[in-house]
């Protein structure tokens, strides 16, 4: 993205490399290129979260196949969504040959069926297992690893889920009975069933269940207390699946229930605030009474404010904070406690440092606005972007882009201390163990005789016409971007200059965690793949 106000960091392109060719230009010893071969027409694309991995569909005669990483796959007549799996190495897509739908993963065509379920294709976290839904004349089914599951008269609309990494677990319908089904094995039949829940180990499993007009919750199939309603998507389960909450209606008022104990009543609970800790000692959300809203820690209600929009819990469940508003004014409470009020603050979802002992947001008033870390204001500026302050990982660091008052210029504000001013900057990147932080700054109007270039740790780099968000290595000690010379596209690794491109594939550069940087890139209608070795 590029940096507010002028179009600096800008938005990089993609595509993509069969042979290794050793490279050394721009004086950068250790660069191999791999020639994927030339790219066909591209109709449309797809690349890995990582950017190492680049698809796309192309036409062939009356025919159409995807091409990975340049080798292609086989012909079909159409072909539809197409997904990576997460870490990239796995590619599945939806395609049609003659009246069948059918699967093809890695390559590999799998069963045809009348009908494939749209977005319904989805792999499992290691990228192992992949499972889709399919029709079959007027029954449906789950098909995992090409092997088709027990049939229904209707699968449910939720995600396919991967409780074990073992088996996909669903809703569907026979008759007119709901089930959750785990594996091939049908749970028991309900009349409605919502969205199920697996604990952490994927050993216990909880699901809101409709029987007549009441609702429960089932666990591990055992139906719990009675309720009028259930929201389908407000069932949680702990980590050891000892405990279990969720939101439930009776006699007209909104509760919490933890492990079958209804909590206090209300007007309303903001199911999607409700936030279950880890180790299942701590419950909080957020609850309307009339009109003023409030924070509920283990069934204790906080004060009553106009309203609460953002709830925000540290990562080990010991911190809470959040935005509330009284009147025309508002604050930041944490654990318990409120900050300064001001006239208003940014919302945000996150208000607490990664490690939950920080807290910072923007605050607005007449004169401007200016960020507020640990309750103490900091200089005040025409604009803030990203509209909030960011933390390095470690928390104990803090910086954000800003504009000066009644100025153009932009600087970035690190640690309270204000940079120098440049024409226009990106948003301060923290390297993984917070000792290093980089950003983009520029000088005049990218495209118009502008330049851009990185600044690290406070020192200027080379300059250049156009230039990414730089990414760092894991621990920290290599730094790398992307960057515009004339036309032509390279990666800039600690300050030396790569090959040159006419693009890089959008998603890299990669850092491994051995320290080489990976990417993809296209050279006179060629794809590259190419490695700064370490």
């Amino acid at each position: 993205m590029r940096a507010p106000g002028t179009g600096w960091v800008g938005p990089i392109l993609y595509l993509l490399a069969l042979g290794w060719v050793a490279a050394a230009e721009g004086g950068y010893k250790g660069v191999r290129e791999e020639n994927l071969g030339k790219l066909l027409r591209i109709c449309r694309s797809v690349q890995s979260k990582d950017g190492l991995h680049f698809a796309y569909v192309t036409p062939k005669g009356k025919k159409c196949l995807v091409v990975v990483d340049g080798q292609p796959g086989p012909e079909c007549d159409e072909i539809d969504s197409f997904y990576f799996s997460e870490d990239g190495k796995r590619l599945a897509y939806t395609a049609k040959r003659g009246d069948k739908e059918l699967v093809v993963l890695d390559g590999q065509p799998g069963p045809g069926y009348d009908e494939i379920g749209k977005n319904s294709l989805v792999f499992d976290a290691d990228g192992k297992r992949v499972a889709y839904t399919a029709k079959k004349g007027d029954k449906t089914l789950v098909v995992l690893d090409g092997q088709p599951g027990p049939e229904f008269d209707e699968i449910g609309k939720g995600r396919l889920l991967f409780p074990d990494g073992k088996s996909v677990a669903y809703t569907a319908r026979k008759g007119a009975n709901w089930s959750v089904v785990v594996g091939s094995q049908p749970g028991p039949g309900y009349d409605g069933i919502g969205y199920p829940v697996f604990s952490a180990d994927g050993k216990h499993l909880a699901y809101p269940a409709r029987r007549g007009g009441k609702w429960c919750v089932v666990l591990d199939g055992v139906p719990g207390p009675e309720y009028e309603e259930i929201p389908e998507y407000s069932v949680a389960v702990s980590s050891d699946g000892k405990a279990l909450v969720h939101t439930a209606r009776r006699g007209g008022k909104w509760c919490v229930v933890l492990n079958g104990q209804p909590g206090p009543q209300f007007d309303e609970i903001m199911w999607r605030w409700l936030v279950f800790s880890h180790d299942a000692k701590r419950v909080v959300y957020v609850a309307r009474k009339g009109d003023r809203e409030l924070v509920v820690t283990n069934g204790q209600p906080g004060p009553e404010y106009d309203a609460i929009p953002v709830l925000d819990v540290s990562a080990d469940d010991r911190h809470v904070a959040y935005l509330a508003s009284k009147g025309n004014r508002c604050c930041v409470v944490l654990d318990g406690q409120p900050g300064p009020e001001h006239g208003v603050i940014e919302t945000r979802s996150d208000l607490l440092s990664p490690d939950g002992k920080r807290v910072g947001y923007v605050a607005w008033s007449e004169g401007g606005c200016f960020a507020v870390i640990d309750g103490k204001p900091g200089p005040r500026c025409d604009d803030i972007r990203p509209g909030k302050p960011l933390f390095s990982p470690d928390g104990k660091r803090v910086g954000y882009a800003a504009t000066a008052t009644m100025r153009r210029t932009w600087f970035v504000v690190l640690d309270g201390q204000r940079g120098p001013e440049y024409d226009g900057v990106g948003w301060p990147v923290f390297s993984p163990d917070g000792k290093r932080v980089a950003y983009v700054a520029g000088r005049g109007e990218p495209g118009e005789g502008g330049k851009g270039f990185v600044v690290l740790d406070g020192h200027p780099g080379p300059e250049y016409d156009d230039i990414a968000s730089p990414v760092f290595s894991p621990d920290g000690k290599r730094m790398a971007y992307e960057a515009k010379k004339g036309n032509r596209w390279l990666v800039v690794v600690d300050g030396l200059p790569g090959p040159e491109y006419d693009k890089i594939v959008e998603g890299g550069p990669t850092f491994h965690p051995d320290g080489m940087l990976e990417y993809l890139a296209v050279r006179d209608g060629a794809l590259y793949r190419v490695k700064h070795m370490p």
